[in-house]
């Protein structure tokens, strides 16, 4: 008898929202990007947008299909993703609220409102949300480790 295993809604469903992020990395490849202290656009941007593309979309292809190559993956992306962020936080923090400053500059109701310590908070609070999240998942996949065994989603 054919029946799902636990976690297969789960992982399906990260696999479709890493999909869905591979696709928005995509359409952002001219987006540039903060890297070590300075914002980077053009062939960097380019790689750094590609590069996470291919991530996701890998783990998309793995989690929907159950492959064993791809309980390992979760856990070398969600390490690669969070030092990422951390070189963010720690290196490129003040380049982005210089950046977010100035997008909002042109709302001046705003500035009255947000500060430069407030959006570098924001800015904090969100990465290491992000962080968790990719951890938790990690966390998820560890206890659903069985998933990724014989490969679809389903047990003979």
């Amino acid at each position: 008898m054919d029946t799902k295993k636990k976690g297969t809604i789960t992982f399906r469903t990260a696999a479709v929202l890493f999909a869905l992020s591979a696709l928005l990395e995509f359409i952002s490849l001219g987006t540039e990007v903060p890297l070590f202290g300075a914002i980077h656009g053009g062939r960097v941007a380019m790689a750094y947008h590609l590069f996470y593309a291919v991530v996701y979309i890998g783990l998309g292809v793995g989690l929907w299909s159950a492959q064993r190559w791809a309980y390992p993956a979760v856990f070398a992306a969600t390490v690669v993703y969070t030092i990422d962020e951390l070189q963010t936080m720690f290196l490129s923090r003040d380049v982005i609220v210089e950046r977010l400053m100035q997008e909002i500059a042109g709302s001046p109701e705003l500035l009255q409102v947000v500060n430069k310590e407030s959006m570098l908070q924001m800015v904090l609070l969100v990465s290491a949300t992000f962080i968790a999240c990719w951890w938790g998942f990690v966390w998820y996949t560890h206890r659903r480790r069985d998933y990724f065994k014989s490969g679809a989603g389903h047990s003979s």
